[in-house]
């Protein structure tokens, strides 16, 4: 063999390596993006349902409990602008995860579960207004029934005080009763 040949051999194999580096090279870049475009795209999700959904719940759940324990316009409030909040959250998370059936599914029960919450909570707000309502009545029922008391002493007890047994007794008498407990 001539060595031009032999050169000719050498480039070749030489090119053919160069390919071959720059083949799996490329092959490996690619891999690489597509699993960097995965861990952010999980990354993503992850953010939004720790930030978006994750953390107003908790909030929320703070302000509910703040409304239970007053329960009062103000703390209701609170609880309602949470909830919105949270609700947000839950939607922006709900459209990241739509393709991803598994988690589509999560978002879902989370709303159907959110949505009960705050239905209870509602019917917490409206038990918690009956119950100024009757404390209202009732402290007004009492004042009602120690004023009737009151009328009643002033108006039959004080006077019949102040007469005379002996006349009591003559007026049982007059009406023929028998006065046998003398």
């Amino acid at each position: 063999m001539k060595i031009r040949i032999k050169m000719l051999i050498g480039i070749v194999v030489v090119i053919g390596l160069l390919v071959a580096v720059a083949g799996t090279g490329l092959f490996g870049t690619s891999q690489m993006s597509q699993r960097i475009t995965d861990l952010d795209y999980w990354s993503n999700i992850d953010m939004v349902m720790n930030e978006g959904v994750t953390q107003k719940i908790l909030l929320m759940g703070t302000a509910a409990t703040a409304f239970r324990e007053r329960s009062n316009n103000e703390n209701y409030k609170v609880f309602n602008q949470t909830y919105s909040e949270t609700e947000e959250g839950l939607d922006e998370w709900s459209k990241m995860v739509a393709q991803e059936d598994g988690l589509k599914v999560v978002a879902e029960t989370l709303q159907s579960t959110l949505n009960t919450y705050k239905n209870t909570m509602g019917q917490y707000q409206q038990l918690a207004q009956q119950k100024i309502e009757l404390k209202k009545s009732s402290d007004k029922q009492v004042v009602q029934l120690l004023n009737h008391l009151e009328t009643t002493m002033i108006e039959q007890i004080d006077p019949a005080k102040k007469k005379p047994r002996s006349v009591q007794i003559f007026r049982l008498w007059l009406n023929g009763e028998r006065l046998t407990w003398l």
